[in-house]
């Protein structure tokens, strides 16, 4: 593909040698994958180790989620205990409050039923204190 007379093409000529510009690149590669690898390398080690180490704290901790879940059922137990004990504490309110309403005799209160609180609640008043101001120095 030259000109009639023959001579070559003068765009080729101007070209460099095509593996004389591809060696380094392949060079400049070869080296990004090698280091590429070893990021990779250094990664799945590091994860390996993480691995090994959550399955130890799995270890350790699978007894105490076994108490836990021990516990809870205890605790479940004792909130549908209590559960019940107020359902009966509030039909049988239910049940003394139709009494009011109806004239007839008042049931007593059960023998069973936890004492009742004083009128002013469950803590006894407490007398009043003077304020740091009022104290002599």
């Amino acid at each position: 593909m030259g000109d009639p007379a023959g001579h070559p093409d003068p765009s080729l000529r101007a070209c460099p040698e095509p593996t004389a510009r591809v060696a380094p690149a392949i060079d400049r590669l070869a080296h990004q994958l090698n280091t590429l690898s070893e990021v990779v390398e250094a990664i799945t080690f590091r994860l390996l180790e993480l691995e090994e180490k959550v399955s130890v704290q799995q270890q350790r901790l699978e007894p105490l989620v076994e108490a836990s879940d021990r516990e809870d059922e205890h605790q479940d137990a004792l909130r549908k205990l209590r559960f019940d004990q107020t359902e009966q504490r509030l039909s049988h309110l239910e049940q003394l409050l139709q009494l009011d309403n109806n004239p007839g005799p008042l049931a007593s209160f059960p023998e069973s039923a936890p004492p009742l609180m004083a009128i002013d609640g469950p803590f006894p008043e407490e007398l009043e204190q003077p304020f740091m101001d009022d104290v002599p120095a």
